[in-house]
């Protein structure tokens, strides 16, 4: 990914911030979300992290960011007791240092001697409280640690289970002791919410300021082609399936050959269709840096691109797609039978836009759609063998249903944090960019492209690809 325009400046030494906190606090969720890492071990139950561990906030190759993920404190009322008395011996220098000087090789503080070493050798600090639950005794010793540690801090008021009834008594706590305090939900924060934490950071130190900057800047940029990329698959997608055409031939006298072909070739082309759409989605996955999440087995994406229940929830009503399909049968010139994928309704060879018209009702049948042609070898030959085939897609309403299915895709990809684990919470309903509310000139422009790629026409079909993908970017983006 190309990221010249956005140039970071050089800086002699990362910034590193240590995320830190009480047990099962969220810390690990926090990183895993800001640093896109859906690999970071989370448990809601136990306490995950009992070691350090660097991750680096990257965009393409480029380190940002390290952020240390810490263990819990464990005995932070002895720990504190210790801190004071060094504050009262030698003052607030470095205290943490001295702790560790003096303490290193004490087990009683193993974890704290974790948490501190960061923080001793320069690093800014994230502190991470649950605000479903009420202040102990052990969060305001934590808190005085930090206060004494003299470094950059941030807090951060994490609602796990969506609570707040203990938020203004955790505000009032840690105004009082750290530069910045903000919320923020690991499992639910948006890219936006995600750059107003890090641009938090950059306030904490006037050093930081230029380069947080520049790194919330190389995320946007980032971000925007992101939605590019996500653009273009869906595009390859859609013109790989409508061009996608699978044939066999069979013995024109033999009915059971010709069922047994027919199935063969229906058979062929849903399972070439699923693994080109599912291509597209594991693109649009990759392109948010998910590796767990997988939406399909716990959505409509469950079901295949052409099941009868997909096409029942996605694309366009029968009223909108008639007025699409009879643009489609006019642009190419379609006679009704043509347009009807061979299905003979006694109309002859009406014009296209009245094939149409009248394929509306048929249309919103994904089968339709699967109906075998059948014609001789070649139209010189007396063979009596016979090709049955399907494809190319006239039939519109695949564009719209894999449309739907596409950006819904997206959509809970982009707004997935790579923090959540519980997949199977994700609600059963039709995609937010539904293709069914958009303008009539926003299908108008779908239209316009389904026909360009049956024409074949590689200027044509880029001019329109072109309005399509602009179209789709800032779908994506909203």
């Amino acid at each position: 990914m190309n990221l010249s325009i956005c140039v970071l400046p050089m800086h002699e030494h990362l910034i590193k911030v240590a995320v830190v906190g009480h047990p099962s606090e969220g810390k690990s969720s926090v990183i895993a979300t800001l640093a896109e890492r859906d690999d970071i071990r989370i448990s809601a139950r136990s306490p995950e992290t009992r070691e350090c561990h660097s991750y680096d906030i990257q965009v393409g190759n480029q380190t940002l960011l390290e952020l240390i993920d810490t263990p819990g404190f464990q005995r932070p009322r002895e720990a504190c007791a210790e801190f004071k008395l060094y504050e009262e011996r030698i003052g607030t220098d470095n205290i943490a240092a001295t702790f560790l000087a003096e303490h290193g090789q004490d087990p009683r503080f193993d974890a704290e001697r974790k948490i501190l070493t960061p923080l001793a050798e320069g690093a800014g600090l994230i502190y991470v409280v649950d605000a479903s639950r009420p202040i102990s005794k052990d969060d305001r010793h934590e808190v005085e640690i930090l206060r004494l540690t003299g470094r950059p801090r941030l807090a951060v008021i994490n609602a796990k289970a969506d609570e707040s009834t203990h938020m203004d008594a955790w505000y009032a706590l840690l105004n009082s002791t750290f530069n910045l305090v903000r919320p923020f939900n690991a499992h639910r924060a948006s890219f936006a919410e995600r750059m107003d934490l890090l641009r938090a950071l950059g306030q904490l130190e006037k050093s930081w300021q230029t380069d947080i900057d520049a790194i919330i800047a190389a995320f946007q940029v980032d971000w925007q082609a992101r939605m590019d990329e996500c653009a273009e698959a869906i595009l390859d997608c859609i013109e790989a399936i409508v061009l996608l055409r699978v044939a066999k031939t069979c013995n024109a006298d033999d009915r059971r050959e010709k069922e047994r072909v027919a199935q063969q070739v229906a058979d062929s082309y849903r399972e070439k269709c699923a693994k080109r759409e599912r291509e597209c989605h594991q693109a649009i996955r990759r392109a948010f840096k998910h590796q767990l999440f997988d939406p399909a087995p716990v959505t409509e994406l469950q079901h295949g691109l052409l099941d009868e229940e997909t096409w029942r929830l996605l694309g366009l009503n029968s009223r909108q797609l008639r007025r699409a399909l009879m643009m489609t049968g006019a642009a190419l010139g379609l006679t009704a039978d043509v347009a009807l994928a061979g299905v003979s309704l006694g109309v002859g060879t009406g014009t296209g836009a009245a094939a149409g018209y009248l394929m509306g009702r048929y249309a919103m049948q994904p089968l339709s759609m699967l109906r075998a042609h059948t014609r001789k070898d070649s139209w010189l030959s007396r063979s009596m063998r016979r090709e049955i085939y399907l494809g190319p897609a006239r039939n519109l309403q695949i564009v719209f249903v894999l449309l739907d299915r596409a950006l819904g895709c997206a959509h809970l990809a982009r707004n997935w944090t790579h923090a959540r684990r519980d997949h199977e919470s994700i609600m059963v309903t039709r995609p937010t960019a539904a293709t069914k509310e958009w303008s009539q000139v926003d299908r108008d422009a779908i239209s316009r492209y389904h026909v360009a790629i049956l024409k074949g026409s590689s200027e044509q079909v880029y001019e329109r690809r072109t309005a399509v993908r602009e179209l789709l970017v800032k779908l994506l983006a909203s």
